[in-house]
């Protein structure tokens, strides 16, 4: 315990006790106020100190690596939500895609069926011209050969002479030479008449 009474240099109590204490306090009085400054340190609060400085260090690690893994899910949120974001912008981009495609797919056909009438109208109206220029040119050379053949009107055909009829002659009247005339006369009546029915047909 004598040691417990020594002072250090840089103790409170030694700095407030370097002066020379007065003449009127009594020795007895001297070393009773000099024993009340003096601290007695506690062996156990270094220790003490050092085991809740380890503690508060476990504390924060414990409350650093909470924040960590915190921050980690976080992170995997806002990645979850930046992917759901990008898929559903991308859906969305691909279905305006679609869309758009489908109405110029739309567009194209409509074009392609206008195309079609064009085409058919064209050929038409080619034709109509054609026949037009065809026409002129016949009116402009005048109408050919074959045309005026088709064109001209029928001539009347000449009423036929009434035929007289003659009588039979008996054959054992007439003589060689005019059965032989007889026959050539028929003959030729004959033959006229085919010519004539040739011609009205």
């Amino acid at each position: 315990m004598e040691t417990a009474l020594i002072l250090s240099p840089l103790s409170p109590a030694f700095r407030s006790n370097a002066t020379p204490p007065s003449t009127t306090q009594s020795p007895g009085q001297m070393c009773f106020l000099e024993s009340s400054e003096i601290e007695i340190p506690n062996p156990f609060s270094s220790e003490y100190e050092t085991i809740n400085a380890q503690e508060r260090c476990r504390v924060q690690d414990y409350e650093i690596a909470l924040l960590k893994l915190q921050l980690r899910d976080r992170d995997r949120e806002l990645q979850t939500t930046v992917e759901a974001q990008e898929r559903q912008e991308s859906r969305n981009t691909i279905t305006e895609l679609v869309r758009r495609i489908t109405k110029q797919r739309d567009a194209i056909e409509t074009l392609n069926e206008e195309v079609r009438f064009w085409k058919v109208y064209a050929m038409e109206a080619k034709s109509m011209l054609e026949r037009t220029y065809s026409d002129l040119d016949h009116l402009a050379k005048g109408p050919s050969v074959t045309e005026e053949r088709k064109v001209a009107p029928k001539r009347p055909q000449p009423q036929r002479k009434p035929t007289r009829t003659r009588l039979p002659v008996p054959t054992s009247r007439l003589s060689s030479g005019a059965k032989s005339v007889t026959e050539k006369i028929d003959v030729a009546q004959q033959k006229k008449r085919k010519d004539s029915v040739i011609e009205s047909d």
